[in-house]
């Protein structure tokens, strides 16, 4: 299992691949090519609702709840690799954006089985979250600062680490609460007013 997606076609996103979700409330949501050089998609969120979120994974359509079952799982738990390069566009303390593996849709990020990485919260570096079966979650500081520039994000999921890399330098190992099943890429922008642009994403099993 291998793909790749540029989101370069300048129209849409590829709605065969990709469906969308979202968090409290979609009014105000948008998720379009952005009108600039190499932009990629961008997943803007509303302002109807402070906790208003969205994200865009494996799904059919859109969908809204607090958790959306992702129906294509492709990726494994304990051997697979995503490459993706996105940007925050904003750093506030009370937004969060990012990507990675996920079992389930959740505007938040929350939840069981994922290896994921997010900036824009405050704490000012570029976390590393993963979360075993039971939903217990682990986030791991890199020493990067987060910021609003484009990076290379790289989540290795291994037998007993997870590993993240940002623009070729290792950044976080983390050995606690790790993924036991399968799971789906997934992006997200979390908060009102908030977003996000990714511009390639590569999945594969190793």
């Amino acid at each position: 299992q291998r793909f790749v997606e540029n989101f370069t076609d300048g129209v849409s996103l590829n709605t065969f691949r990709w469906g969308i979700g979202y968090q409290d409330d979609s009014t105000g949501n948008t998720w379009n090519m952005a009108d600039e050089i190499d932009g990629g998609i961008k997943l803007q969120c509303g302002t109807a609702a402070t906790n208003q979120a969205i994200y865009m994974s494996f799904m059919s359509g859109t969908s809204n709840g607090t958790v959306t079952t992702i129906p294509i799982k492709p990726f494994s738990h304990n051997g697979s690799v995503m490459i993706a390069v996105w940007k925050l566009n904003s750093i506030t303390s009370a937004v969060w954006s990012g990507g990675g593996f996920a079992q389930d849709g959740r505007g938040d990020v929350a939840g069981a089985n994922m290896a994921y990485v997010y900036g824009g919260t405050g704490n000012a570096k570029f976390t590393l979250r993963t979360s075993n079966n039971g939903g217990s979650q682990t986030d791991t500081a890199s020493t990067v600062n987060d910021d609003t520039d484009w990076h290379t994000h790289k989540i290795e999921c291994k037998s007993s680490t997870v590993d993240y890399v940002i623009d070729g330098l290792t950044a976080v190992t983390s050995s606690t609460n790790l993924p036991t099943a399968k799971m789906a890429p997934i992006f997200n922008s979390h908060k009102s007013g908030s977003s996000m642009q990714i511009r390639y994403v590569e999945c594969y099993n190793t």
